[in-house]
């Protein structure tokens, strides 16, 4: 899955009263600090009078623009903000540039009253947007520019997402409930259902050379395989080559599995190896038919550019102010820290092949979750670090997160919120980035 390329809207109000030769020689940075691999810039130009502002209005509606970017050039009233704002249907980023020194004494910009009046008229007719303060040379103000334009392009891959359920959430699992309608209208992600007998069949139609490509791939990252029952490895491989089949040919962006019981009692073989390999193929698999752990994982994916990594929070180590996130064997190998080689095993419970068993790499981390509780998501955010340490449970795949916040307090309070058993970690500090996102979806951002 990669990230979609956005148009930007670039839209700079001024009043011909300030300085506007300065603001003039500003103009070509404005426009740099806009530029990015992941967009293409639409400039609707210096905005003096109403009719400017909705030909400008017009222009951005028919390029298609995916965010605004309102300049304050000089000061102004919120009269073409607002003809701006509620004509064009596209998340809005107000910026003011820093006052810039005087020479004679008189205000030559006054950027920042100019989207005090504005940002206090937005949220007056409750029109949601974001304020960037700073001169387009400074990199804090360039730093979150870039971020704004980064998460609107993969909002926009996610609202083109197609995910892929297989099955349904097993029984007792009502923390792997979503809503359909309501993830289509706050994500834009479209589903599409099979069942498990669906992909058994489908499985059953694998290739030899499909499922030899799955076995290599995990023997070049794992030791054990020889160890394993060989007809339960093939049937894993089995079932991955089947899900690819039809990834490939529904072109699902990602997917979510019922990988128990059935595998487990009616097929004799576990899929966490192939759950875990999906994702590392970047085709972001939740387990347990969590659908909202696979959108967070996508999301995450598309950040960061490395696989996500979803699991239960099993246990708090008070001394290292740390959670233990834990799974069987279904996440991807890629993640595995290069002190201790990963283990092609049986997955801990049932003693099926295939699973694979890890301690995860060190080093900085985000924990995220985008949660559903009463017929309304949220964005669970926090950061932490993997610390380098053998995993603590030889068993399973599993990684040992320092927090920044108070571990014990922060699970309380995912308990106590009514957060789901499943997180999602990713590698960097996306936590603004996810915080964002959610943001730019409308719903409540929780940081623990």
């Amino acid at each position: 899955m990669e990230i979609q390329k956005i148009n930007v809207g670039l839209a700079v109000i001024a009043r011909k009263f300030f300085d506007v030769a300065y603001l003039e020689g500003m103009l070509p940075a404005f426009r740099q600090a806009l530029q990015g691999d992941h967009s293409s810039l639409h400039d609707g130009g210096v905005i003096f009078t109403p009719e400017e502002a909705e030909s400008a209005a017009r222009l951005f509606t028919e390029r298609g623009c995916d965010l605004l970017v309102v300049v304050f050039g000089t000061f102004a009233d919120a009269g073409p903000a607002m003809t701006l704002a509620q004509a064009v249907d596209m998340p809005l980023v107000l910026w003011a540039p820093a006052e810039p020194l005087s020479e004679t004494g008189r205000l030559r910009l006054n950027s920042f009253c100019g989207a005090n009046l504005a940002g206090n008229a937005l949220v007056g007719v409750d029109r949601p947007f974001r304020f960037v303060y700073g001169s387009p040379d400074d990199p804090r103000a360039v730093r979150e520019l870039q971020l704004r334009i980064r998460v609107a392009a993969v909002a926009k891959t996610l609202r083109q997402a197609r995910i892929g359920l297989f099955g349904v959430r097993p029984d007792g699992y009502y923390a792997c409930n979503f809503d359909e309608m309501e993830l289509r209208r706050v994500v834009g992600a479209q589903m599409e259902y099979f069942s498990i007998p669906q992909l058994r069949a489908r499985a059953e139609q694998a290739s030899p050379e499909a499922k030899e490509g799955f076995v290599s791939k995990l023997k070049a990252r794992t030791v054990g395989m020889e160890k394993l029952d060989p007809q339960q490895v093939d049937d894993t491989a089995a079932a991955y080559a089947g899900v690819r089949s039809l990834v490939e040919e529904r072109k699902l962006s990602a997917v979510a599995v019922r990988c128990w019981p059935e595998f487990f009692v009616d097929y004799g073989h576990a899929v966490c190896g192939a759950v875990g390999q999906l994702t590392d193929d970047g085709i972001m698999a939740g387990c347990e038919a969590d659908v909202n752990g696979a959108v967070t994982m996508m999301a995450q994916h598309l950040l960061t550019g490395e696989p996500a990594f979803i699991a239960d929070v099993v246990a708090i180590d008070e001394e290292q102010n740390s959670w233990i996130l834990w799974h069987c064997g279904g996440q991807p190998v890629s993640l595995a820290s290069p002190q201790q080689p990963a283990e092609a095993a049986y997955q801990p419970n049932r003693r099926l092949a295939l699973a694979v068993w890890f301690g995860a790499r060190p080093g900085p981390v985000t924990v995220a979750r985008l949660s559903y509780q009463r017929g309304r998501y949220r964005m669970l955010v926090m950061k932490g670090e993997v610390l380098d340490q053998p995993p603590r449970y030889s068993m399973g795949a599993s990684a040992m997160v320092r927090l920044e916040g108070d571990a014990v307090a922060a699970a309380k309070q995912l308990v106590e919120m009514g957060f789901e058993h499943h997180v999602v970690m990713s590698y960097g500090d996306i936590s603004d980035e996810m915080a964002a996102l959610a943001e730019m979806w409308g719903i409540e951002v929780v940081r623990l």
